[in-house]
């Protein structure tokens, strides 16, 4: 018995030290061939704990079921719903089709994985690495994707509505007629992505950087895009209607034929003659304090719009529409006005100081000191002789009569000879 029980010890040592068949046999030939049952026993039992260490080794997850998820079970059109993969690496996996709906995907590295048409509501993807991940038209709703890298992601029509980007890196992705209503993308960072035609109302982009980003024909319709740095982005024809981009940063933004009606636009940075606003819609919009200096604005529509105390300093607002736009103590010195129209507009505290001034319609308008302006050929007004009181005594006749023409030409009356300009 004392052998049996040494050979036995011994058979146990030679399974736990995983020593293979030599430990075995020479475990066997020791005592005396006489416990070989014992050790067949002790290398069944080695083998099925080397089987058990090596599926496990390859297990990569849970299923919501607790079952293992092994490599080979990531494959396209899979049923991963509510599995875990925290912190799996899976590079250029190919998941087309699966259903990763509530999945646990946290820091995992699937970079440069194939995730077409992936639906994956809710999942939570924070902080993973998803770099040249092709997930068009992949279904995220309301999913978590903080911190995450996005960098040249293939998003177009994807579905992101409602899901949560704070703080991702989407630089250089395709996002084109992707939709991110109602999501949160605050402080992100979208440098040079293109977002033509997606979709983002009532998004959060506050403090985002959209530099150079192509945003053209996207619609931003209530989005919150405070402190935005917007520098250079393509904004043609963008929906903005009631936006807030108070402080965002705008210069040498092009915002040609874009709708910012009703926006939030105050203390917004967009000075700069590459500065492009020509033919928007500002009208209602909130501009106080804003910096526009230099900027392109002509032909934009700022009837009804508040800028109050804004820099538009040899701003171009050539045929703008001001009509009943507040101006009050604005700096328009040296800004080109011509064709403008003012009617009806508050100028009270105005600097208009070599401002141009031609055309200009400014039936109604409650005038600045007007002494600095460069020209008012043409100008139309109301009661010129009060204009007339606040220029200075080398300009008084020669505006004078402009004026009077002007108002009878209005009238369809016949300019009396005295009124006739006379040249030399």
């Amino acid at each position: 018995m004392n052998v049996l029980k040494t050979a036995a010890k011994q058979a146990v040592s030679a399974m736990t030290e995983v020593t293979g068949n030599k430990a075995a046999k020479e475990a066997s030939a020791k005592a005396g061939g006489r416990t070989a049952g014992v050790v067949r026993d002790a290398l069944q039992l080695t083998k099925a704990s080397k089987a058990t260490t090596k599926v496990r080794a390859s297990a990569i997850g849970t299923h919501r079921d607790g079952r293992n998820i092994l490599v080979k079970d990531i494959r396209p059109g899979a049923d991963l719903r509510e599995a875990s993969l925290r912190g799996a690496i899976l590079p250029k996996k190919n998941l087309a089709g699966a259903n990763l709906g509530g999945a646990d995907l946290q820091r995992v590295d699937l970079q440069g994985a194939d995730l077409q048409r992936v639906r994956a509501p809710k999942a939570n993807l924070g902080g993973a690495d998803l770099r040249k991940v092709n997930v068009q038209g992949a279904d995220l709703r309301q999913a978590t994707l903080k911190a995450a890298d996005l960098t040249g992601v293939d998003a177009r029509g994807a579905d992101l509505q409602r899901a949560t980007l704070d703080g991702a890196t989407l630089n250089n992705a395709n996002l084109t007629g992707a939709n991110f209503s109602g999501a949160s993308l605050g402080k992100a960072s979208l440098n040079n992505a293109n977002v033509e035609r997606g979709h983002f109302p009532k998004a959060n982009l506050d403090g985002a950087d959209l530099r150079g980003t192509k945003l053209e024909h996207v619609d931003l319709t209530e989005a919150s895009l405070q402190g935005a740095d917007l520098r250079e982005a393509m904004l043609g024809n963008a929906q903005l209607k009631n936006a807030n981009l108070g402080g965002a940063r705008l210069s040498n933004a092009y915002l040609s034929n874009a709708d910012l009606s009703g926006a939030q636009l105050q203390q917004v940075q967009a000075s700069g003659s590459n500065t492009w606003l020509s033919d928007a819609n500002l009208r209602k919009a909130n501009l106080q304090e804003a910096r526009l200096s230099f900027a392109q604005l002509s032909g934009a529509d700022f009837n009804g719009a508040n800028l109050n105390r804004a820099e538009l300093v040899r701003s171009n607002l050539y045929n703008a529409n001001l009509d009943h736009a507040n101006l009050q103590g604005a700096n328009l010195n040296q800004a080109s006005l011509t064709s403008a129209n003012l009617w009806a507009a508050d100028l009270t505290g105005a600097q208009v100081n070599g401002a141009d001034l031609r055309r200009v319609n400014l039936s109604g308008t409650k005038l600045p000191d007007l002494r600095g302006v460069e020209s008012w050929e043409g100008a139309q007004v109301v009661n010129p002789f009060r204009v007339i009181r606040m220029l200075d005594d080398a300009k008084l006749k020669n505006v004078q009569a402009q004026m009077e023409r002007n108002q009878l030409r209005k009238a369809g009356l016949a300019i009396p000879e005295h009124l006739k300009m006379h040249r030399k």
